[in-house]
């Protein structure tokens, strides 16, 4: 991983104190190559930064990683880290270790608020083990799939190419996630499923949005984003429903007019 390209502006406006560093990371698809833009007021004496970012290749970057650890603390590792595929012996595996610490329930905050996406991918491919398959994307798709079939929701354009939802190669249509919530929110496991979405200007990934709307603790919503795509998808709380109760689901993908679409659907749900 290297930074390269980075580019920062000193500006010096009268309303500095509101937001007085803004940096942006960015890497170009297929590199590990991260670009740094941003601005920063000249008055601030001294910031720091700290941000996540995704890498390309995560097995080959822990394996490089990983050789680099070894070598400082004196172990001797020969040759390089290379991507490869072992074929793996005919007949059931064998267990070398296993493990459980909690139920699902206390881990769908980690997915939906914090937006831990190693989580879900972990999950889609837990998911295809449940069924006696072996744990991949490949059969952990074919239950989703299979579960969206069985109560009615479309799936014209669905492609689960990941559970992280980082690939570009994944596709679904709004229609397909309003009609998967609304059949959530008719669920006996609805109200645990909602109170685990971050919350508008309250936490998670929507700690810091939609503040200044009327969305302040009524929008519960998983977020999602790429470069250059955005994601929303979640339920509206009617009006004195704060908090909880009767809501509406509302799904935006792709583009930048997407908070504009949920104020708006904000409003039709508190006009009843």
């Amino acid at each position: 991983v290297r930074l390269v390209g980075s580019e920062m502006c000193i500006r010096d406006r009268s309303d500095w104190h509101k937001r007085p560093v803004r940096v942006d990371l960015r890497r170009p698809l297929g590199t590990n190559n991260i670009e740094v833009r941003g601005k920063i007021s000249r008055r601030l004496k001294k910031w720091s930064y700290a941000s996540h970012v995704t890498i390309h290749d995560p097995g080959l970057y822990f394996g490089t990683v990983l050789r680099e650890i070894l070598v400082s603390e004196g172990i001797a590792v020969d040759g390089t880290v290379l991507r490869d595929r072992d074929r793996l012996p005919a007949g059931p595996g064998r267990t070398v270790y296993h493990r459980h610490r909690s139920p699902l329930s206390r881990d769908l905050p980690v997915i939906l608020t914090r937006s831990q996406n190693m989580h879900s991918e972990a999950l889609l491919k837990a998911l295809g083990a449940s069924q006696g398959a072996v744990g991949s994307v490949q059969s952990g798709a074919r239950v989703l799939e299979r579960v969206l079939m069985e109560n009615g929701v479309p799936r014209e354009g669905l492609k689960i190419f990941d559970g992280s939802g980082y690939s570009r190669e994944n596709r679904v249509c709004p229609r397909t996630l309003a009609r998967l919530l609304h059949q959530a929110s008719r669920a006996p496991y609805f109200d645990l499923f909602r109170d685990s979405l971050a919350i508008a200007a309250t936490s998670g990934t929507l700690k810091r949005r939609f503040g200044s709307t009327g969305l302040k603790g009524k929008l519960f919503a998983k977020t999602g984003y790429i470069q250059r795509v955005s994601t929303l998808s979640g339920y509206i709380a009617k009006s004195g429903a704060q908090g909880g109760g009767q809501a509406r689901p509302a799904a935006s993908t792709g583009d930048k007019k997407a908070r504009a679409r949920v104020a708006e659907a904000a409003g039709r749900a508190e006009s009843g």
